[in-house]
């Protein structure tokens, strides 16, 4: 699929209750508006995991 046809889009991180994460201190979406299109207009997410200390 082209993501030029896509008119709206986000992704959004929850866990299995429907929970969101701590959106205060940390970014836990990202909608079409914020993603930065390649040449090809593909783009990439990157999820990441960090152990609590």
């Amino acid at each position: 699929m082209d993501t030029r046809d896509l008119l709206k889009g986000a992704v959004l991180l929850h866990n299995q209750f429907l929970r969101t994460f701590d959106y205060e201190t940390r970014q836990i979406s990202l909608n079409r508006e914020q993603t930065v299109l390649a040449a090809d207009s593909s783009f990439k997410i990157v999820v990441a995991c960090q152990a609590r200390a």
